[in-house]
């Protein structure tokens, strides 16, 4: 997410990238991308995914890039500021002294589930459970077939992303923000299509980022029949399979239920609603389970500040959340 890559693609849902670049000795030791937005009723919002970006963790460095921050957003008058930081770099005194806030709005993921690929094959599957195990072999059995999906499939990537909206009622992007992401990203191997096919029918696909060491599953697409097939166990593992083939370390299955993050980091039961719900389906696959880091917001209208409720609702009416990437995988 701070990739000019990702700016270039968020470009075409109207967002202009401004990015900070700190040097010492002509070597890059830091760095932002902000990408801004003008919304309705004139408000103008802006946010940081995942940065500001350090070489490495220095307090000092970290200031200025915060300082340079606090400059642009004065700058480009933006109203709404949202700023989640990575894991590796969430100070926290040096967001609240410069007039940030913990933010009531969850941005982008909360809780994500993470394999370790260097374990191989073998300990993957025995981390599983046993049913997720069984499915992938019913799957196999049945003659579901996975493919590497190209150009041409994106529209039907795109069709069972829709039909998986409308039945779990969340928000998807537009046809031509994918078409986009596909054209800017597969050029550079940034991104990869999965294909479930049986009998020639495709039933779901899977859409993934990798970036880095991490592969993270993005978007998953179902017919939402023959569910017997269990073509989604399958797509799922030879995702998996292909990112260890490729040399990749982790493999991000991206969002989980926070509560249900929890509560197995606290060893407690899980949440009844859990039992049907992709996070069930998520954690089927084994792996680790990771908090992130929690999401900071700074308003700078006065306005704004003194009616702070009604603003984050107001903001929320004019569809903040889905344009942010609020809870991307609310399915």
């Amino acid at each position: 997410m701070q990739s000019s890559l990702w700016g270039a693609v968020k470009s075409s849902l109207g967002w202009s990238p401004i990015r900070i670049l700190l040097k010492r000795d002509k070597c890059i030791v830091g760095g932002a991308q902000i990408l801004v937005r003008r919304m309705a009723y004139s408000l103008k919002v802006g946010h940081i995914l995942q940065g500001p970006i350090l070489q490495e963790y220095e307090p000092e460095v970290y200031d200025i890039v915060i300082e340079h921050v606090m400059r642009l957003i004065q700058a480009h008058n933006i109203h709404y500021f949202v700023l989640r930081p990575p894991p590796s770099c969430s100070d926290v005194n040096m967001l609240t002294k410069r007039g940030f806030q913990k933010s009531r709005i969850s941005v982008d993921r909360q809780a994500t589930l993470m394999l370790d690929l260097s374990q191989g094959l073998k300990i993957l599957l025995q981390d599983m459970r046993r049913t997720t195990r069984n499915n992938i072999r019913q799957a196999e059995n049945q003659g579901i077939t996975i493919r590497e999906g190209k150009e041409d499939d994106v529209p039907i990537f795109y069709q069972l992303l829709k039909a998986t909206s409308q039945r779990r009622q969340f928000k998807v992007e537009c046809r031509e923000y994918y078409m986009n992401l596909w054209r800017l990203l597969e050029p550079t191997n940034h991104v990869k299509l999965f294909m479930a096919e049986y009998e020639g029918e495709v039933l779901s696909s899977l859409l993934t980022i990798p970036f880095g060491k991490t592969v993270v599953a993005k978007r998953v697409g179902w017919i939402g029949t023959k569910k017997w097939l269990r073509p989604n166990e399958l797509l799922f593992w030879q995702a998996i399979k292909w990112s260890m083939e490729n040399g990749f370390e982790h493999f991000d299955l991206d969002c989980i239920d926070l509560s249900a993050a929890l509560a197995l980091l606290e060893g407690n039961r899980l949440p009844s609603y859990v039992a049907s719900s992709d996070t069930q389906f998520k954690l089927g696959f084994g792996g680790s389970v990771e908090l992130l880091p929690a999401t900071y917001e700074y308003i700078s209208s006065r306005v704004l500040r003194l009616f702070s409720h009604a603003s984050v609702s107001l903001l929320a009416t004019s569809n903040l959340t889905t344009l942010l990437d609020f809870a991307l995988l609310k399915k």
